[in-house]
């Protein structure tokens, strides 16, 4: 966690991109919106491509399912930039976000020395409070 100053919990920024620590950030949010007093949550997916997937994006069926266990405003928005950690910043910003909660991420070494690790990036520059969330790990062989 890292956390802003005077840190409010109103404004709720969630990306994702599918993963089982998105799942483990999603499953902590209906504690975690009590903080705040009128909480909104905005679900988030950044694109790289002008691609959009058919039918929903992933962020619009976490909006839907979210929505039997939250009362609070939910809404989804996909975005596009050449740079996630970039786009997500950016509409934090845009949207004043108070908090961003995302999954840590699930890269190798290898590949967050190739892409970058997006989770860590975010959280370092962002300015407001960033709670990264990793599940339990499978010590199974």
């Amino acid at each position: 966690v890292k956390m802003h100053l005077n840190p409010t919990f109103e404004r709720w920024l969630i990306p994702v991109a599918g993963g089982p620590n998105v799942e483990a950030a999603l499953n902590l949010l209906p504690g975690l919106i009590q903080l705040g007093h009128k909480p909104k949550v905005k679900i988030c997916q950044v694109f790289t491509s002008t691609k959009l997937p058919s039918g929903p994006s992933p962020a619009e069926e976490v909006a839907i399912a979210l929505h039997q266990h939250l009362n609070c405003p939910i809404t989804s928005e996909f975005i596009w930039n050449a740079s996630i950690s970039e786009g997500v910043l950016e509409l934090a910003w845009h949207d004043q976000a108070d908090v961003i909660i995302l999954g840590a991420s699930r890269e190798g070494l290898l590949q967050q020395a190739i892409k970058g690790n997006i989770p860590e990036t975010i959280a370092r520059r962002s300015k407001g409070t960033v709670i990264l969330v990793r599940g339990a790990m499978d010590h199974s062989i």
